[in-house]
């Protein structure tokens, strides 16, 4: 049982005077202190922050309603199918400030994409993508009208909250921040979108639960018609839709295939060996094949041992050329172990036998794309664009390594070409 200093000092911080919400939530589910505390949480968000004031209109004109309750483990919930918002009253004013717009946030997604009620309907690496963005964004947007009410009000406990509770997104923001006083700026909010992805525990935490819990669930209850996974996002559908700024733009105007970032896509070891069961035991039952390309997701944990690609090195072939395969023949930019540099080399020296191959990887050097190797399950290769790096799969042969490097080679110019010529048509 508290103690009385302890119950004192509660009713001292929700000692708020009554006061009518100026944005006109339904607060009927919440009575006492409770109720004028939350009055006081809205009116603080209208008064001193545009872009929380926005999320809560629009919150409020999707029919939800608000209430307020002691609870265990989070600081607040949203229910999008009973359209309602509980904030837990054991938690701190600046807390349940970010808290309050950070699940606003989540109704306004839902209302600008209803594709994030529709989880468990989409390919893996729109799930992937989708899933992460929703958070990320909460998050970032949130930070970003704490920013806009510690200007207005003077008050900096709900943007300090951050620190204890979220310091990858705090620090991701203020790294980008370049006046305090001038308040969110795209690049602000980027940093904090981004700073969500480097907390691995609560990336994989929501992995667990959109990913690994629910093909478990449905596993066990041999159901596999509740999550068809057969439906497509693009990150920029994702980012246009919905991680927008206190004005309406989007802050990943200049980059709004993000999501589609390897690293931030990447998946949990145990996350593929479940998907692989599952998608197997679906086509067992059902007959419906898996979309390949979930095989393809980087997986972040899967780390090869310094001699898993020893045997490929000590080949007949490999040994007949060992001193020519120390050399590059192209001078590639690469990031590779030693091994990777012997299949490296012996690829290229293999391929620039030919002169047209040997032009076309000449192209390659030039494009700067990095070459790096990473276990994939599916394809030979892949190109992240955005870091301009060429993935080659540590586990292909060496045939399927000389025709990804020319195939991909080719991609990158074409790409290229094509970058240059939108970037000049919008200067016309």
């Amino acid at each position: 049982m508290p103690s009385l200093e302890t119950a004192l000092e509660e009713i001292q911080r929700y000692d708020y005077p009554e006061e009518d919400p100026k944005i006109d939530f339904d607060l009927s589910k919440t009575a006492g202190l409770n109720k004028n505390f939350l009055a006081h949480l809205i009116n603080v968000c209208a008064d001193h922050s545009p872009i929380a004031k926005k999320i809560l209109e629009d919150t409020l004109a999707e029919g939800y309603t608000l209430s307020m309750e002691s609870m265990r483990d989070c600081a607040g919930v949203t229910y999008s199918e009973e359209k309602h918002i509980i904030l837990n009253s054991c938690c701190d004013e600046g807390t349940l400030l970010a808290t309050l717009i950070h699940e606003c946030r989540h109704a306004q997604q839902n209302a600008k994409l209803p594709a994030c009620d529709e989880m468990g309907h989409f390919d893996i690496p729109s799930e992937v993508m989708v899933e992460r963005a929703i958070e990320a964004d909460a998050n970032a947007i949130s930070l970003a009208a704490c920013h806009e009410i510690a200007i207005g009000s003077g008050d900096r406990s709900a943007m300090a909250s951050f620190v204890e509770n979220d310091p990858e997104i705090y620090y991701g923001y203020t790294r980008k921040m370049k006046d305090f006083k001038a308040g969110p700026t795209p690049e602000a909010i980027q940093g904090a979108f981004l700073g969500w992805y480097t907390n691995g525990g609560m990336v994989d935490l929501y992995e667990d639960s959109y990913l690994r819990s629910r093909m478990r669930n449905s596993m066990r209850d041999d159901d596999y018609e509740q999550f068809p996974y057969n439906k497509h996002l693009t990150s920029e559908q994702i980012v246009t839709a919905f991680c927008t700024d206190g004005k309406g733009g989007c802050y990943w105007e200049n980059d709004k295939d993000i999501l589609s970032d390897r690293e931030l896509t990447s998946v949990h070891e145990e996350s593929m060996s479940v998907m692989d069961k599952f998608f197997k035991k679906r086509e067992e039952k059902t007959g419906i094949p898996a979309d390949p390309d979930y095989k393809d997701l980087k997986v972040a944990d899967k780390i090869e041992g310094p001699f898993s690609q020893l045997g490929k090195v000590f080949k007949k072939d490999y040994l007949k050329n060992f001193i020519r395969d120390f050399k590059d023949p192209v001078g590639l930019k690469r990031e590779t172990t030693p091994t990777e540099n012997r299949r490296l080399n012996h690829a290229l020296h293999e391929l620039c036998a030919d002169k047209d191959n040997e032009k076309t990887l000449q192209a390659l050097k030039k494009s700067d794309y990095t070459i790096c190797f990473e276990p994939m399950n599916n394809h030979a290769s892949a190109v992240d664009h955005r870091r301009k790096k060429l993935v080659l799969n540590s586990n292909a042969d060496d045939q399927a390594l000389k025709t990804s490097l020319i195939k991909e080679t080719k991609n990158i110019q074409a790409f290229q070409a094509q970058t240059m010529l939108k970037a000049s048509s919008r200067s016309l």
